[in-house]
């Protein structure tokens, strides 16, 4: 969000923020309470606070389904044994408790880095937002419907899922790594590349040896690569090994518009001109627009990669947005109003039948979850560092 500290400030004047994290954090410092859980029992306590909320009756009117499975589930998450769990007092647990009317949760990367805990973990918040009534509601969480995708138009082509989870199958070298929605863990490369399903990689960007897991797998597997391509802006560690390197315009050589729009707090987009003169001449898209053409694909309006610019990619990236590209570049940035509730979030759980409180795998690996070892490492992220952002200023490249 931008202005984190005093959005954080802002929320606490006028409501509560609590901070459950082992670590006395820069956002711990500002919250109205803080529970230093145990790391991975993030869990107990979000079990213990939706046993409560149950118990005293739920507080929303909508369509939901499973009530007596969530019951069920948390049941044993009393306010003695879900404070011994997560060793945190059970006084301020209580007060917790207590405080809990119309609740926003916002779980981050120290639940999506938790290997077995993580969906227990974002299910739970999701349905402590469920019986509270905060979900798709003004005070709580809302579902950005898109700018350039417009999610409403969508309607009831939105997918119904099973409720036992949709997985497709595993690549041959791991069949036990089951695809969700058509991707495979990037724990998995390596494997597939020493069985010799994998020949070929085109990388986009990526920092592969700096962020996938295993490097000392990952790096002889990328070596032993037929084809190991990559586009980037920069000389570093992934380009080092690569057998093709395609340099491509960085982001101050090209105008530009706001691609992942629904990061955004805003419905909105947002548009840049380029600030300096390119030194190469190609950007990203001029890359992938030439493969397609000599492999025979159909490019639509970009049929000649070499006679489009990156305003004709812009305009066809907003050709279905809510404004179009050329008054997106006129005024720099478009803007729509926020619906809250917004009626397609409410018709598409209409279709489901409610929401599903209680999906039985979920419910499973809660069931089978079991205190964390004593000791335990911590993910964080570092102040003034997003991802691999920016980690090469006032270094020399190696070489």
């Amino acid at each position: 969000m931008p202005n984190p500290t005093g959005t954080v400030r802002e929320i606490a004047r006028r409501g509560q923020v609590w901070v459950i994290d082992p670590r006395r954090t820069e956002t711990a410092r500002l919250a109205t309470g803080h529970l230093a859980a145990r790391p991975s029992t993030d869990h107990a306590v979000l079990a213990y606070l939706v046993r409560e909320i149950l118990r005293d009756g739920r507080k929303t009117d909508v369509p939901v389904q499973g009530v007596e499975e969530l019951t069920a589930a948390v049941e044993p998450f009393t306010l003695e044994y879900a404070a011994s769990y997560a060793d945190v007092p059970a006084t301020e647990l209580a007060r917790l408790g207590a405080a809990v009317r119309a609740a926003a949760v916002e779980t981050g990367t120290g639940v999506t880095m938790t290997a077995e805990r993580g969906n227990v973990t974002q299910w739970l918040a999701w349905v402590l937002m469920i019986l509270t009534g905060a979900m798709n509601r003004p005070g709580g969480t809302w579902f950005h419907p898109g700018f350039a995708y417009q999610m409403e138009t969508f309607g009831e082509f939105l997918p119904i899922t099973p409720i036992e989870g949709s997985f497709g199958p595993g690549p041959r070298s791991r069949p036990e790594a089951r695809a969700f929605i058509n991707e495979w863990p990037c724990a998995v490369l390596p494997d597939e590349i020493a069985a010799g399903h994998i020949r070929a990689l085109i990388n986009v960007g990526g920092s592969l040896v700096t962020s996938f897991p295993e490097t000392g797998e990952l790096i002889p597997a990328l070596q032993n690569l037929e084809v190991f391509a990559t586009t980037e802006i920069i000389n570093n560690e992934t380009t080092e090994l690569a057998t093709h390197v395609l340099p491509t315009k960085d982001p101050l050589e090209r105008p530009d518009i706001t691609i992942h729009d629904i990061l955004s707090s805003h419905v909105s987009v947002q548009y840049s001109s380029a600030v300096v003169d390119p030194v190469g001449e190609r950007s990203m898209w001029w890359v992938f627009a030439e493969l397609g053409k000599r492999l025979g694909y159909d490019l639509g309006s970009l049929s000649d990669p070499d006679s489009s610019t990156d305003d004709d990619v812009l305009a066809v990236l907003l050709a279905g947005a809510r404004a179009k590209y050329d008054e997106v570049a006129a005024t720099g940035w478009a803007e729509v109003p926020r619906e809250l509730p917004a009626a397609w979030v409410d018709d598409h759980i209409g279709r489901l039948g409610g929401w599903r409180l209680a999906p039985p795998l979920l419910v499973e690996q809660l069931a089978a979850l079991q205190p964390p070892p004593p000791l335990v490492l911590v993910p964080r992220r570092q102040r003034r560092t997003l991802n691999g952002q920016l980690d090469f200023l006032g270094e020399e490249p190696t070489s």
